[in-house]
């Protein structure tokens, strides 16, 4: 219902807009010029954002986080093998292969040749599909902690 109630005021905005722009009083016009400039202004400023983020992430953004997740996990392993139970061993296994995944996928969206329209859009779907499997593996590493901890 709310998704209804935007897309109708969005649009009626916009019709307002082009009605004022060619059929409106002259002061009419200058405000619907005035304000589509702005509006090319915001969509070429989104599009400069998304390149450099899109150049970030292709520099590494995401490396040193990766990087602490690994250290995190290889300094568990020990702890694991020592406690000996065959659940916390499986979790571990099946976090490192989470990492190992997201590791993978990291490559291989820098290494991608897609072109530049769909690369930036993909990145930002990406972007943030990336950014939920980093934090839930963060959180199981902290749950496979306090396990060993409470052991």
């Amino acid at each position: 219902m709310i998704r209804f109630l935007f897309k109708l005021g969005l649009s009626l905005v916009v019709l307002l807009l082009v009605y004022n722009y060619f059929l409106g009083t002259p002061e009419e016009k200058s405000t619907s010029k005035k304000i589509f400039g702005e509006v090319i202004h915001l969509g070429k400023s989104s599009w400069d954002l998304l390149k450099d983020e899109k150049q970030k992430l292709q520099d590494g953004k995401y490396d040193m986080a990766m990087e602490k997740v690994s250290l995190l996990l290889k300094g568990l392993e020990n702890a694991v093998q020592k406690s000996g139970d065959p659940k916390i061993n499986e979790q571990f296994l099946y976090l490192t292969d989470k990492r190992d995944e997201l590791l993978k996928w990291n490559e291989t969206a820098k290494d991608s040749n897609k072109t530049p329209e769909s690369e930036l859009k993909m990145t930002e779907k990406e972007k943030s599909e990336r950014l939920k499997r980093l934090k839930s593996l963060l959180q199981e590493t902290e749950l496979l902690m306090n396990q060993l901890e409470n052991r």
